[in-house]
């Protein structure tokens, strides 16, 4: 019994080394795919970014191409969590506004990762057409499901939802894909607090007022 406690300490010590290692490599890629793009960047370069040898990260990960697809499917799935939000007995508003916040701060707190999204849509997508075609849609059909329910019930306006969706996400992740720019505009050397909630504040009022989105149906003549 006692050899079996020991093996499982030791079994869940090298679960977490591997968890932090793969943490230290996947960070790592991200800023440099970020930086020099898929083509420029090499699995030296990562290893060098994490501190470890390339070795290590080919331990890891087997391929430049395995490591890069790992990079956008995490982001992939970062970018679906909030979609949880939207839910068939939330209010429009509500949801709404609390998808507008998450998306902003995932902007605010993962820009690099946004960066290598961005930069991969610009290439065509040759890494991700298939995945967001199949797997993300698979994701985000509920979130059409509930509109269609808020548009029955008389919550919202009729909308084309896909449309909105595509303009939140524009207009969210530009404070991470273009922060000089935004930080240009406002004249700021950093953005602050204040700066990421009033984005979020007047982005949900153009949105929720655009939309006609109300806690009660509408009147219908």
């Amino acid at each position: 019994m006692a050899g079996s406690v020991r093996r499982s300490r030791g079994g869940g010590v090298r679960e977490a080394k591997r968890k932090e290692n793969e943490t230290r490599v996947l960070d790592a890629a991200a800023q440099v795919f970020a930086k020099s793009g898929f083509d420029g960047a090499t699995i030296n370069q990562i290893a060098t970014r994490a501190d470890m040898p390339a070795a290590t990260v080919h331990y890891y990960f087997a391929t430049k191409e395995i490591l890069y697809r790992r990079v956008l499917y995490d982001i992939q799935d970062l970018w679906a969590e909030p979609l949880a939000l939207f839910a068939v007995d939330a209010m429009p508003s509500e949801a709404l506004r609390a998808y507008i916040r998450a998306k902003i701060m995932l902007a605010r707190d993962y820009p690099i990762q946004s960066r290598v999204f961005a930069n991969e849509l610009l290439r065509g997508a040759p890494y991700l057409e298939g995945y967001l075609r199949i797997n993300y849609n698979e994701k985000i059909q509920h979130v059409w499901d509930v509109f269609d329910t808020w548009m029955s019930r008389g919550l919202i306006d009729p909308i084309e939802p896909k449309g909105l969706m595509l303009t939140i996400w524009a207009a969210t992740q530009t404070y991470a894909d273009f922060e000089v720019q935004v930080r240009a505009v406002l004249r700021k050397d950093q953005l602050e607090t204040t700066d990421y909630e009033t984005a979020i504040e007047q982005l949900s009022r153009i949105v929720i007022k655009g939309i006609g989105a109300r806690d009660v149906p509408a009147r219908r003549a």
